[in-house]
């Protein structure tokens, strides 16, 4: 599964969990960020059946719901 969202959403998850130490994955550069994005993009729009892409945008319950939404459609017989 790649949860995807846009750089300001990762800015600013990054600040509200990090305030001004973050880790030494979130402190790297956009530039990273967005080449690390692209790379786990990559992966998923090559291998469709083995990946669901999930919008990881709004709140956590709302994510939560997409992912477990994205489970149900991949694995129904679980549901």
């Amino acid at each position: 599964m790649l949860i995807e969202v846009g750089e300001a959403t990762v800015r600013d998850r990054l600040a509200q969990r990090d305030g001004e130490q973050s880790d030494a994955i979130g402190g790297r550069s956009a530039d990273y960020h967005r080449k690390v994005a692209a790379a786990f993009r990559a992966l998923a729009q090559a291998d469709p059946q083995g990946f669901a892409i999930v919008d990881g945008g709004g709140s956590a319950d709302q994510v939560h719901t997409r992912v477990v939404a994205a489970i149900a459609d991949r694995f129904p017989e679980f549901s």
